[in-house]
């Protein structure tokens, strides 16, 4: 099963379910797609670095990848990832 395919399917079977569900993934755009909360984890040691609400509705369509405001959530997940938010790089004892 394709990474794009497994996108597709897995929505409408949590929501039959009605399991709360835990996925590991290192794409920002399936992070936001498919959750309704993104936790950005360190390097080892892992330790929590982000905390990224994503509030769109369920269902969602796959065209939301194209609107401003997923690329927005995308870029808060991406600047807790990588220590930078729309001022630049944060520095290393503002992020402890």
């Amino acid at each position: 099963m394709t990474r794009r395919r497994l996108n597709i399917e897995l929505p409408p079977v949590w929501e039959r379910q009605g399991a709360t569900t835990l996925l590991v993934t290192h794409s920002v755009s399936e992070a936001v797609l498919l959750s309704d909360r993104v936790i950005v984890l360190s390097d080892r040691p892992a330790r929590v670095i982000g905390d990224v609400a994503v509030p769109f509705a369920r269902p969602r369509r796959r065209d939301l990848v194209d609107t401003d405001a997923f690329r927005a959530i995308g870029a808060q997940v991406t600047g807790a990832l990588f220590g930078t938010d729309a001022a630049g790089p944060r520095l290393a004892a503002a992020a402890e």
